[in-house]
């Protein structure tokens, strides 16, 4: 169960470690973590913005791993000022 999974193979109810998810990218995920800390659990939610329905799972209460990998960041060029 360590294979990345593409947007295409991911749906809601499934079962998945985070670092499945690593290669999707401009995409939010909800993940229900089975507790605080977990490598993985089960996807409540699929998007490309956030919404009223990620909002109501979010003010469930229960853990809750947010995946949103940023496809800029795949740029080389891309340099940050401090």
């Amino acid at each position: 169960m360590n294979d990345k999974l593409s947007l295409q193979d991911i749906n809601v109810g499934m079962s998945v470690k985070f670092n499945q998810l690593s290669n999707i990218y401009d995409t939010w995920i909800l993940v229900e973590e089975k507790s605080i800390g977990a490598d993985g659990g089960i996807i409540r939610f699929i998007g490309k913005e956030a919404n009223s329905v990620s909002q109501a799972i979010l003010d469930e209460g229960k853990p809750i791993g947010c995946i949103y990998n940023d496809s800029e960041l795949l740029d080389e060029d891309v340099y940050f000022d401090e």
